[in-house]
């Protein structure tokens, strides 16, 4: 789940009457004038995110926080292309000072600060503006929480497969400020060892059960949308009517002029149709993408192309059983304990079911998907979500999909109702409350907690719920996927719904 997510409401941006500003319904944040020009400019939503405050003053300059940057407004340089910059947030959120570096062979070195840049990360670097937007590299590449990552001076660069993204440092410099200022944070435990795991509870068993649900969650939006499968599968509209018969091998490909105005092209054939176009696997087949990576191509269910008002957009939606989706949920590496794949399982269960309950009960979202997959391809909502890998994370191993059948239909509850679970890389030492992060106080499950398995280690993530390493930690301490849920969630139940 990428960092402000859960506070959003992830509607489109809608411009005020004044064309120099636009608003971020996602975050009730604007962007204006010189710093709309400088977003608009130097990559927008794909580079930092949504703003998460309005302009401020801060120690003399106006400035304005994004989920991935600070824009720092420099009126001595009015009229140049560094009237607007970049805070050094790469700076002031590594919280450790980096050995320099030789010149390695085949990289790019600098000398200002002895450090090297190469491979992808420098071709993100040239094409998304170099030394003035991103500053000079602080540290080489290294890995961090499951990622490769590097410093720059106002940013970090994390590779995610084969897509390079700027870390959330707006959001994780929030998080710092907001935590060394609140008496509301748990005060720090010396180590592990002082840390005693909740009294078992057993698994409350909801009567009736309930059906297990499906859920619908976009993973690509464009004008044209493809799709090949490993099997046959045909194309229906949505009231069942048969379109087309596509074997393996062959590409079905969809365009849509409006919401009533689909067209397929598939085995040779067009047919026009009024309604949205799905696609139906036949046995085993697995549907793909051929546009999307190929570590997120692959898809269990039935793909539907849909257009929306709403984004304006052709959205290429996956509709599949929970369960199957919390099976392609890519935030995790293999060979982690099992009660951590069960903890993670129930914790990604219960993050899309409470957010589809809460989508769908919102009248102006009016998307036709519950969720985004969190990568590029689902703009205006990458990072919005879950990153979601489909079919392709069941091939990397087995430990997840163990994870969830072990803990199929869980969720976390609060007072009987599912309660959204925030969860992250890793904390400093203790857990964020939900008050302290994204303000207001009707997330009583979401306090504050010492965290002495990440003591001394920077905050990454927004801090809020329940983080990874730690959680990877506590499983290896012993501790059950419950009682590490019912930690880092307070005052929660596990109920199996279905």
């Amino acid at each position: 789940m990428r960092a402000a997510a859960l506070c959003a409401l992830l509607l489109p941006a809608t411009a005020h009457a004044a064309a120099d500003t636009m608003l971020f319904p996602q975050t009730n944040h604007s962007v204006s004038f010189g710093f709309k020009h400088f977003f608009d400019t130097r990559g927008g939503l794909d580079i930092f995110g949504y703003p998460t405050t309005e302009e401020i003053r801060e120690n003399g300059w106006t400035v304005q926080y994004f989920q991935r940057a600070r824009f720092e407004y420099h009126p001595e340089l009015a009229g140049t292309q560094y009237e607007v910059e970049l805070g050094l947030l790469g700076d002031l959120t590594a919280n450790q000072t980096f050995g320099k570096a030789s010149a390695a062979p085949g990289a790019r070195f600098y000398k200002e600060t002895s450090h090297n840049l190469s491979g992808p990360f420098l071709k993100f670097f040239d094409a998304r503006g170099g030394l003035d937007v991103f500053g000079y590299p602080t540290s080489e590449s290294f890995q961090r929480a499951g990622f490769t990552v590097q410093y720059f001076q106002r940013a970090r660069f994390e590779l995610h497969g084969s897509d390079v993204e700027l870390g959330l440092l707006g959001d994780e410099y929030l998080a710092q400020r907001a935590a060394a200022a609140s008496p509301s944070s748990a005060p720090p435990l010396a180590d592990a060892s002082q840390l005693t795991p909740p009294a078992p509870e057993p698994v409350v068993i909801a009567s009736p059960p309930q059906a297990a649900p499906a859920i619908r969650v976009a993973v690509f939006g464009g004008s044209t949308l493809n799709v090949t499968g490993s099997g046959p599968f045909t194309a229906v509209d949505t009231s069942g009517r048969q379109l087309a018969a596509i074997q393996p091998g062959q590409t079905a490909s969809v365009t849509a002029a409006g919401p009533g105005s689909y067209m397929l092209n598939a085995a040779g054939q067009s047919a026009g149709s009024a309604l949205p176009i799905r696609f139906m696997p036949s046995g085993g087949t697995i549907l793909s993408d051929p546009d999307l990576p190929s570590y997120a191509r692959d898809f269990r269910g039935v793909l539907e192309a849909s257009f929306s008002t709403k984004s304006n957009k052709l959205w290429l939606i996956d509709e599949l059983p929970l369960e199957d989706y919390v099976k392609g949920i890519g935030e995790e590496p293999e060979g982690l304990p099992a009660e951590a794949y069960k903890a993670l399982a129930v914790a990604y269960r219960t993050y899309a079911l409470a957010t589809q309950q809460r989508h769908r009960a919102d009248a102006a979202w009016g998307e036709p998907f519950d969720l985004g997959s969190s990568t590029n391809a689902v703009q205006p909502y990458a990072g919005a979500n879950q990153i979601y890998a489909g079919y392709h994370r069941e091939t990397l191993g087995p430990l997840l999909t163990q994870g969830e059948q072990a803990t199929a239909g869980q969720v976390v509850t609060y007072n009987g109702a599912v309660a959204i679970t925030p969860y992250y890389s890793q904390s400093d030492g203790h857990t964020r409350s939900w008050a302290e992060v994204w303000h207001g106080n009707d997330h009583p499950w979401l306090v504050s907690v010492p965290d002495p398995d990440s003591n001394g280690k920077p905050l990454l993530g927004h801090g809020v719920g329940m983080p990874l390493r730690s959680t990877v930690k506590r499983a290896a301490a012993g501790w059950s996927y419950d009682q590490i849920l019912r930690y880092f969630y307070t005052g929660v139940r596990i109920t199996k719904l279905y």
